[in-house]
């Protein structure tokens, strides 16, 4: 099974300097994968060199590791869902229509296994609640789960609207951090 850590860096800085030293293309990589060799051996070496700056005091940061971490998940199952039903996730609103036009519109009046999958697709491309959550479906339910692993993602808002629709609770949960050290000021 593959370990999964989590590094949270405060670095006092203005963002437009800590993003030029760490990834110079940052602006243009915003939810991308970086699959090119070149570019990613570029981008590591330079996140390797910002940590060697805080390892010799030239940078001041607070640097926390985390490690055996788990996103935090939940769920919305599907029940004979009509237009008007809703799904909010992390504040964003996805309402059923059996037309849907809109980028926060799903698919109803059709199975509740179509409409899962609409929903699961809609909130994937929503831009907003894709940097929360990833959704999929299977079946009438659709699972969330926070993209930043730990316990943040317990924080992440999961309403409802209608009777159609039964939610697993009012926030994400689960998402824990087995570990933590904090290393301040510097490594």
């Amino acid at each position: 099974m593959a370990s999964q850590f989590t590094l949270v860096v405060n670095d006092a800085r203005d963002t437009a300097t800590v993003r030029s030293e760490i990834l110079p293309g940052f602006a243009l990589l915003t939810n991308t994968l970086v699959s090119n060799q070149a570019d990613a051996w570029s981008y590591c070496r330079d996140i390797g060199s910002y940590f060697e700056r805080c390892a010799v005091g030239s940078i001041s940061a607070n640097i926390t590791v985390q490690s055996g971490t788990v996103a935090a998940s939940g769920t919305a199952t599907f029940s004979t869902v009509v237009a008007t039903n809703s799904v909010t996730i992390g504040g964003v609103t996805f309402t059923g229509s059996d037309t849907p036009s809109g980028a926060v519109q799903f698919l109803t009046g059709t199975t509740d296994t179509l409409s899962a999958a609409s929903l699961a697709s809609v909130v994937n491309a929503n831009t907003t609640a894709n940097k929360l959550v990833v959704a999929t479906s299977s079946g009438a339910v659709v699972t969330f789960t926070a993209l930043t692993p730990g316990t943040v993602g317990n924080f992440i808002t999961l309403t409802k609207s209608g009777v159609p629709i039964s939610v697993s609770g009012a926030t994400l949960t689960g998402g824990t951090v087995a570990s933590q050290v904090v290393i301040s000021e510097g490594l």
